[in-house]
């Protein structure tokens, strides 16, 4: 995840910028490439992600407020990656981390998807 460059993009449309040039990921062949995307027909952009709350060019911020036990059915369905122990150490870890994200956000939705708005 290139937080800066999504970061950087976020400004170039609230600047109008007509389009970007932005990395594109090609799963099947491991690699990344780049294609360019107009920006012309969008009036409103969502950048999600664990760490969006770290992005400045936003106008507000949501935090999803859930750990990775609330989420591995979630995980186990999509397949994206083995459910290992080593796995779930790394997501506990990054859990400490995000869930202190939660005082930037202006929206919180709840375990019970409710939400909470902040500001």
């Amino acid at each position: 995840v290139r937080l800066k460059l999504l970061d950087e993009h976020l400004g170039a449309a609230r600047m109008g910028e007509k389009s970007i040039t932005k990395p594109l990921v090609v799963y099947d062949e491991d690699r990344v490439t780049e294609e360019e995307m107009t920006l012309e027909d969008f009036e409103v952009l969502i950048a999600e992600g664990t760490y969006t709350t770290l992005l400045e060019n936003v106008d507000t911020r949501v935090f999803i407020n859930r750990n990775r036990l609330e989420t591995l059915a979630s995980r186990k369905k999509r397949g994206r990656e083995e459910i290992e122990p080593f796995i779930e150490e790394v997501l506990e870890i990054e859990h400490d981390i995000i869930s202190k994200h939660i005082t930037w956000a202006d929206v919180v939705i709840t375990r019970d998807y409710e939400v909470e708005f902040r500001r």
